[in-house]
């Protein structure tokens, strides 16, 4: 970082960077502005409405001068930037060593969990199938023995082998045999999967599902547009940007040179 001159009223930032060997020891210092600013807040506190050519010049100068001064205070605070970034980067990277190892071991363990517990759940639904495709049937074994005593002229033990087959009830209840491990809980989310998109592209121009829902007081698009890449496009073909949907229009986009503000 550059050197600046010390002054009793600097602002200290302290940035500390773990180093391999286990010292913390990389320090940042912020500074005041050393001299007052051309420009301040107050000089913006004027009524942004353009009716004259001579309000439209004003206004286009006041801008100028906000550029230039947006332009020297990032150039002031970019050392200090620079320095807390390739500090943080250093940080981030070694927190990456420190723990790259475990979270592969998680992630690797997490998913051979989940296999595992869905394997567990797909086990319990086949038991679950077959616990009633045996009462279903039973039921109807017990129904055609109970015809053929009917047919026999045996109605009284016709009549019990009905009673029975009506309280063949199939218990559906088996779950997965999970192992149950102190500390650790089994939540079950529900997460949305997209194996179609262009179905779901086809649903919402159909209208049978909304471009836009409303989700905790805020409104989303389902179909999320890429602006930047459009307007990429837009640049690129100028006039013959051709797109269902989408047109490309010439914005207006005001440069001052610096040196030329009043």
């Amino acid at each position: 970082m550059a050197a600046a001159k010390k002054k009793e009223d600097d602002i200290r930032v302290k940035v500390i960077s773990v180093e391999p060997d286990g010292e913390r020891s990389v320090a940042i210092h912020a500074y005041r502005p050393e001299a007052k600013a051309a420009m301040t807040v107050e000089d913006l506190q004027v009524t942004v409405s353009i009716h004259t050519d001579a309000e439209y010049e004003t206004i286009s100068a006041l801008v100028g001068r906000a550029k230039t001064h947006i332009a020297e205070r990032q150039a002031y605070w970019a050392d200090t930037k620079e320095a807390a970034f390739k500090a943080h980067k250093s940080i981030v990277a070694l927190e990456k060593k420190d723990t790259l190892a475990f979270e592969t071991f998680v992630a690797t363990a997490t998913s051979a969990m989940k296999k595992f517990y869905f394997a567990k759940e797909a086990e319990a639904k086949k038991q679950r199938a077959d616990i009633s495709r045996l009462a279903e049937q039973a039921q109807t074994d017990l129904t055609i023995q109970a015809a053929e005593l009917k047919r026999a002229g045996r109605m009284s033990e016709a009549r019990e082998l009905l009673q029975t087959a009506s309280l063949v009830v199939a218990d559906v209840s088996v779950a997965p045999s999970i192992p149950t491990v102190e500390g650790q809980s089994n939540k079950r989310p529900w997460v949305a999967v997209v194996e179609d998109k262009m179905a779901l592209i086809k649903a919402i121009a159909a209208g049978t599902v909304p471009l836009t829902v409303k989700y905790d007081g805020e409104e989303y698009d389902i179909l999320e547009v890429n602006q930047s890449l459009l307007n990429k496009l837009a640049k690129q073909s100028e006039a013959s940007f051709n797109m269902p949907g989408v047109r490309s229009v010439q914005d207006v986009q005001f440069s001052h040179k610096r040196g030329y503000e009043k």
